[in-house]
């Protein structure tokens, strides 16, 4: 079984958001990618101020105890600290050192080494925390946007309805005609897509007229044609024969 073709304002729905949620994930995409390029900047910044600050605290104390190996966040392991002094047992950490300042990558960490007068800082961020908190920023955007895609498809759909209401009204007034009402279709007031197709049905409405008009014309000239012969043999005799030894004509009127 056949599928019943979708209408026009179906059809016209779905292009629209087609092209709509085209748009919208690629801009989810960009923005994405802003997001995460900016958070990224963010988080290596969080990392030089934290290592600037710890190396002029430590320069600028008077307490040589320090700890080495700290959480930035109280009871939790996805952002350290590490402080290495000169003669004193590293902490273990989950990455590899370089020999030069900077930042590195290592392990799944993201690393920024900054040395002092006295000690070595290493500030790090654990990188699936920092994508999870960009997945989390990036569902919050979704979220915020997720209304405003609603309303949006709303609105279009609100606004389909009405374009296409001039043609519901002409498909109506077709409906609403008679069989021998082949009187044309009002064009003033139509949107200008809709006018050729009302020109094209008045020019097929004309042309039936004439057909029906050439056909009462025949019918008119035959019925005028054979009122003659119909008349003559009416009002003739029509003879016949008898039976019998004796012939003789009788006559009738039909």
């Amino acid at each position: 079984m056949s599928r019943a073709p979708l209408s026009i304002r179906n059809r016209l729905l779905r292009a629209v958001l087609g092209v709509v949620a085209l748009g919208w994930l690629g801009t989810v995409a960009l923005t994405a990618l802003f997001i995460d390029r900016e958070m990224s900047e963010g988080f290596d910044e969080e990392l030089e101020l934290v290592a600037e600050t710890t190396i002029l605290a430590l320069e600028t104390g008077s307490n040589p105890a320090v700890p080495r190996l700290v959480g930035v966040s109280p009871g939790q392991d996805q952002r350290l600290l590490r402080i290495i002094r000169p003669g004193a047992p590293e902490p273990a950490v989950p990455w590899v050192s370089p020999a030069v300042d900077g930042y590195f990558d290592h392990a799944g960490w993201r690393v920024l080494r900054r040395s002092g007068d006295h000690e070595v800082v290493e500030v790090a961020h654990n990188q699936a925390w920092r994508r999870s908190e960009m997945a989390e920023a990036a569902v919050s955007l979704l979220i915020l946007v997720g209304p405003v895609v609603a309303l949006l498809i709303l609105g279009i759909r609100r606004a389909l309805r009405r374009a296409l209401a001039p043609l519901d009204d002409l498909a109506g007034t077709i409906a609403g005609r008679g069989p021998d009402d082949l009187s044309p279709l009002p064009e003033a007031g139509l949107a200008r897509e809709l006018r050729p197709l009302a020109h094209g049905l008045n020019g097929y409405l004309a042309r039936i007229d004439d057909l029906r008009a050439i056909e009462r014309r025949f019918v008119a000239n035959a019925a005028h044609e054979l009122r003659t012969p119909i008349a003559a043999i009416r009002g003739g005799w029509i003879c016949w024969a008898g039976r019998g030894r004796r012939r003789r004509c009788r006559c009738s009127m039909i």
